[in-house]
Parts: structure tokens; sequence; C-alpha cells
């Protein structure tokens, strides 16, 4: 069995070493979910459709590579490499590929653009599943487990924050540019991703406690990778859930750059915007955790897509040249629900992964976070699907005057298509099985199932065909 860290609360100063990663790597994710198809766009002259296609094919690819990564990192966490190998081989994949994604050169096509994908995504796979791996092997307590990934996901703000706030302080007040492209933009932030991933990764490495070494066997056959998919019934629901949740965040990242220029007329409120979609989150993460004590996880997931879907369906009443106090207040309302949904998942994840070792007597973190990895950036990904939406209402990039019809689709599909999205994953968690007390249930039979293991069969490894399967009552 796993031999977790137990429930004594983990140092400020090692959580904050460990969110520290997560800000590079969300920062980066910015300008590739908002900002990358409008570069390509404008700058290099692809279709709307041909960004499309590169982002469906780069992200579909990782249907392959996350498992992969993941199960590997499960096999190696007991040896030297163990996560920490993992994120530092990574790195300098993700940073160079990540230069070469955001400055094409003269003759880039769709092509050029696929491959840096597919290299950048890989590298970022390498580093953030182990990471998040990691992450699960903290802590086994069940409340102890949110407040780890609060402050990644603090972390994963703060990147957030990072790529406004650097174009801003870069471009608009240093350069004094009042309303800069989205190729500036991008680049401005890919440079701060350049620098910092290797240095936090460092401070990582250096200063988080890895998980104590476990007893079981680390070359867990391949079969299994998938097998947890079948046989971890809450899992698979909040796969499913936290898909169509993720999916309607890749909408509208995707289409808000389009709805700001061309539907409101605001370009230059978008910096100011997403500075107050990355804050609003930072402020607001004492109170989900809070309310998710009081209330359990699952029912204040379902609230914060609640809440997040008002925020999406409120940008359809938004007039031209609407007032910026107003813009930023629907930015806020967003911000504050998108903080729920990011915490939480993660740390629902690492209650299944629990349910699953008491399944099948197996560990496989890396299996799990890699596929709720997969299905988030799947799901961002599905940004693409908005670009489509909208170029069957005959938005084209390209053209000098938008039609009515046109900016109506980029309206419906910025605002309306996403919170229609949020309703199926609300109504597949609000039954969620795994509360605080089945897991507890759940910790209490896996301690003892390790004692009586390492007092009777110290090197015993246990399949899953051979366990009982019992009830969590």
């Amino acid at each position: 069995m796993a031999n977790l860290p137990k429930a004594t609360p983990l140092g400020t100063g090692s959580l904050l070493a460990y969110a520290l990663p997560s800000i590079a790597l969300q920062a980066m994710m910015v300008p590739l979910l908002l900002t990358l198809p409008a570069l390509y766009a404008q700058e290099v002259g692809l279709a709307v459709a041909s960004i499309s296609l590169a982002l469906i094919i780069a992200r579909s690819l990782e249907a392959i590579s996350d498992p992969i990564i993941g199960a590997l990192s499960d096999r190696t966490r007991a040896g030297p490499w163990q996560r920490a190998g993992w994120m530092v081989a990574g790195t300098p994949i993700a940073v160079l590929s990540g230069i070469a994604l955001l400055h094409p050169g003269p003759g880039a096509g769709t092509l050029y653009l696929l491959v840096c994908l597919i290299l950048f995504y890989g590298g970022w796979t390498m580093v953030y599943i182990p990471y998040q791996s990691w992450g699960v092997e903290l802590s086994d307590d069940f409340a102890e487990r949110s407040r780890v990934a609060a402050f990644r996901e603090a972390g994963s703000f703060l990147g957030y924050l990072a790529s406004a706030f650097i174009p801003l302080v870069a471009l608009m007040i240093i350069l004094g540019q009042s309303a800069p492209t989205f190729a500036a933009q991008a680049r401005a932030v890919g440079w701060f991703f350049t620098f910092s991933l290797p240095l936090f990764v460092f401070l990582c490495v250096k200063y988080v406690p890895r998980a104590r070494p476990t007893a079981e066997p680390t070359h867990i056959p391949w079969s299994r990778m998938f097998e947890v998919l079948g046989r971890n019934k809450p899992f698979r629901v909040l796969l499913i859930a936290y898909m169509f949740d993720r999916l309607a965040l890749g909408i509208h990242f995707a289409l808000l750059p389009f709805y700001m220029q061309y539907v409101l007329d605001s370009l230059g409120a978008y910096i100011p915007m997403s500075l107050v979609i990355s804050i609003a989150p930072i402020a607001s993460i004492p109170a989900w955790l809070a309310l998710s004590r009081r209330f359990g996880k699952h029912r204040v997931y379902c609230f914060a897509n609640g809440l997040t879907a008002v925020g999406y369906a409120s940008l359809a009443f938004l007039p031209i040249h609407v007032a910026v106090w107003l813009l930023l207040a629907t930015a806020a309302l967003r911000g504050f629900g998108n903080a729920g949904t990011m915490i939480l998942p993660a740390s629902m994840g690492a209650d299944a992964v629990d349910y699953d070792e008491w399944r099948c007597g197996v560990r496989q973190a890396g299996a799990h976070m890699a596929f709720l990895a997969f299905v988030q950036k799947l799901g961002l990904a599905g940004g693409a699907i908005g670009l489509v939406f909208i170029s069957w209402f005959g938005f084209k990039e390209a053209a000098g005057v938008h039609t009515e019809q046109a900016l109506a689709g980029v309206r419906f599909g910025a605002a309306w298509l996403p919170a229609i999205m949020l309703i199926p994953a609300v109504a597949l968690m609000w039954n969620f099985p795994l509360d605080q007390r089945r897991h507890g249930i759940l910790r209490r039979r896996l301690d003892g199932r390790a004692k009586a293991a390492a007092k009777a069969w110290p090197h015993l490894s246990i399949s899953c065909t051979t366990l009982t399967r019992g009830r969590l009552r």
C-alpha cells in the first residue's frame, strides 16, 4: 500500500514552494488559450479553421502521451527520479518549444504550428502530471488535500495574474502602448515563462518533501493504466463533469478576444479585465475552502459552476462600448466561480485515488492525475469548437467588416454556449459519492490493511482480482 504522510498539516514554506511551478505553467497556458489563435490569424495569416485543426490534433495526441507519462511516473516514484525527475526533464522541452511557438518566422504555416504545439504540450505534460501526482502524495487527509490543492491553484491564479500584469507593465506602462496586440502580449508572457519555469521547478524540487518510500511494486502492468476508468466509478463521474466544466472555459477563453474586439469594441479594457479575472479567484480561495469543509466538496463545486455560468451568461447583455466598471464586475463574478471549479476537482480526484486503491490494492496516483490533466487540457482545447461555431455564423478574422449575424454568433458563443455547458457538470456532481464521511471510512480501511500487510506479509503484492469488494457505509 502507499505510505503517505499523515494528517499533520504541511508547513507553509513547503506549500509555497510546491505552488511555484504552477505560476509559470498556468501563465503560459493563458496566451495559448486566449491569444495564440489571434496571433497566428493576424500575424501569420492562417485561417481560423487551420488553427482549430492544429489545436485539435495536438490536444488529441495527448490522449496517448498523458496516460503514458502518468504510468511512467508511477513506475519510477520509488527510485531516484520520483516525481521531481520528470519535472526537471520536461522543463527544457517546454521552454524551448514555447519560444518557437510564440515566435513563428517567415513561412511558418499550419505544420509549423502543429509541431510546436506537440513538442510544447509534451514537455508541459512531463512537468505537470508528475507535479499533480506529487500533490496527491503530500497528504492522505480529506481536508488537508483541499489545502494542498488550494496552494497549487493559488499559484495557478498568480500565473493568470502574471499573464495580465506583465503585458500591462511592459507594454502599456513602459512602452506606452494603449492597446497592445495579442502577439505582443503573448510574447511578453512567453519570456516570463522561459525564465521562471526552470527557477520555480528548482525551488519546488529542493524544498518540497518527497512521499515516504513505499513497499508496493512500482512496475505496474500497462493494462492497469486504463483499468482505473472501468473500476473507479466516482473518478469516472468526476472526469465527465470536469470535461464539461473545462470545455465551457475553453470555449469562453477562445472567443473572448474576438468578443472584446469586435462585439464590444473595448479592446483597451482587455488587460484590466484579465487582471480582475486573476485577482478575484485569489481573494476567494479561503471562502471556497471554508465552504467545502462546511457543505462538502462536491456540492460547493456545483455552486461554483452555477456562479460561473451566471458570469458567462451576463456577457450576453453587455452593450457596445460598455462601461469599464460593469465589464470588470462580470469578470469578477467569473473569477470567483472559476476559483472553486479549479481547486475542488483535484482534491476530489485525490480522494478517488484512495477509492481505487481500496478496490485494487495498488496506488496509481500518476495514472489518475494523467486522465484528469488530459480531460482538463482537452476541454480547454475545446475552445477550437468555439472557433468552428462562430465560423458557422460567417465570422472571418480577416474580414474588414463583420455582419450582424457573425457578431451575434461571437456573442452567443462567448456567453450562452459555455453557460449551457455547465448544466451537465452540475447534474453529474450533485450526488458525488465520496463525501467526507465515506472517505474517512475508506482511509481507516486502507490504513488497517497497510498495517496488517506490513506485519504479516511485508512483501505482499495484492491483485485487483483478489480483493473483497465491499461498500463504504
